[in-house]
Formats: C-alpha cells, structure tokens, sequence
C-alpha cells in the first residue's frame, strides 16, 4: 500500500529508496529528502516506515510510504506502479535492502534463500519495475549496495558474499545496458559501516566504523557528477582496517 501526500512532492525529483528503515538506509532516505527529493520509503516493517515517515514530513520532507519485502515481485511491482502513477517520474532507485545470514559451507537452506531472495532478487525486483520510466525519461540514476566482501569475501560469510558478489556483477551488466538509455548505475561496495548488523564485529570499535552518513555523501556525489561521468563502482574501505589490517573473531 503506498501513502502519499502529493502536494509537498510536486515538482520534485523523486528518490526511491529500499532498506529505509533502518542503517544505510534510513541515512541515504534521510539526506536525499533533505536535499529536497520525494523520498519513496521502502521497508518490511511499517513502523519504521512511518516513524521515519513523520520525522521527515514534521521537517517539511515530501515522504511517500511504502512498506512492503522486496523479495515480494508481485507487491513490488504494485507498489512501483502506484508510485510511478502519481509521480510520473523516478529520478533516483537506491537498493539498500540487505540481510545478513552467516555461514558458507553450513549455511541454512532457508538462511541462504532469504539472503540471495532480499539482497539480490530484491534489487532486481526494483529494478525491473522502475526502468522503463528511467528509459523512456533518458535520465536517472540506480544505485545498488553491494558489499567489500562481494570484492574480498570472508570465512564464514559465503552465503551473505555470494548475494553480494552477484548484485556486484549484476550492477556492472545494468550500467552497460542503461547506459545506452542515458540512465546511470553506480554500485557502492562499503565495508564495516556503523550499524546494528555491524554489532558483531566487536574488535572494530564503533567509532572506527563508516558512520552511515558517509554513505549518503558517496550518493550525492554520484548525483552531482555530469552527464559525461559515469561511476560503475565505488568502494569505501573502513580507514582503520586499512592502516591496521583485519581481526578474524
């Protein structure tokens, strides 16, 4: 079901963002709202949806709600066409929805289906729902949340890697094709960044951590680049993994 208040969102370019509830998400959905988007919220949970939802719009924020599970093609691509209906546009798709389930050789049957179901088919499901009107707009911008272990996969973390990995090759052949449609596609690969899925790496302290923010600073940068500039990917390394190395716990 998607809510709308349409006379804050007309004239307005329009952001479609998954995951929005929480993490990386909410900071992307956070800052592309203040930087004057419509912001479409995408999540499981409707009250984080709406909690996010009202904070925004109690800032002036165009916010449309749109609680739904990616992995779901049916509801995703009911939700996109009432979107698309009364937008007339899709100006930025952010595929931020992502689980993580840990194991490789061991991980569960249903552990690895939910994996591959949200943080692969998931972002496919957006994609296919909203190109057309990218396409026929000759404009905008997909950008998909990949991961560093999609580039340096982990002991124990295949299953998560292999879903990453996957929207990572998936991400560069999107940019080949839409590129002839003058629509961009950019895929972030960040490695520890501050949030609840991150608890568990508890050698790397929080504050050494990629505050979520940043990545919504990797966004605008996408957005600001000309016509002329096209960024397949853009990996964000944690600093202090890099100057000390990483701890196996």
């Amino acid at each position: 079901m998607v809510y709308t208040d349409m006379h804050r969102a007309k004239d307005r370019p329009v952001a479609i963002v998954t995951g929005a509830s929480r993490g990386i998400g909410r900071a992307v959905a956070r800052g592309l709202a203040g930087d004057g988007y419509a912001v479409v919220l995408v999540a499981r949970r409707a009250e984080g949806v709406e909690a996010l939802a009202a904070e925004l719009e109690a800032e002036g924020a165009a916010v449309i709600r749109c609680p739904l599970d990616v992995a779901d093609e049916q509801a995703v691509a009911h939700a996109m066409q009432r979107v698309i209906a009364e937008t007339g546009r899709v100006d930025v798709l952010f595929n931020g929805a992502g689980i993580v389930c840990r194991g490789t050789s061991a991980i569960a049957d249903a552990d690895l289906r939910q994996v591959l179901d949200t943080n692969l088919l998931g972002a496919i499901n957006l994609v296919r729902a909203t190109a057309p009107v990218m396409k026929a707009a000759r404009a905008g911008h997909v950008i998909n949340v990949a991961s560093r272990s999609a580039v340096h996969p982990k002991a124990g973390n295949g299953g998560y890697a292999a879903s990453k990995a996957a929207l990572r090759a998936y991400g560069e052949a999107l940019c080949l094709e839409l590129a002839r449609d003058g629509v961009k596609v950019s895929t972030l690969c960040p490695s520890y960044v501050h949030t609840d899925q991150s608890a568990r790496q508890a050698w790397l302290p929080d504050a050494a951590k990629i505050p979520p923010s940043d990545l919504h600073a990797c966004v605008r940068f996408l957005l600001a680049l000309s016509p002329a500039a096209s960024v397949k990917e853009l990996i964000v390394d944690c600093s202090h993994v890099v100057a000390h190395g990483e701890q196996y716990v």
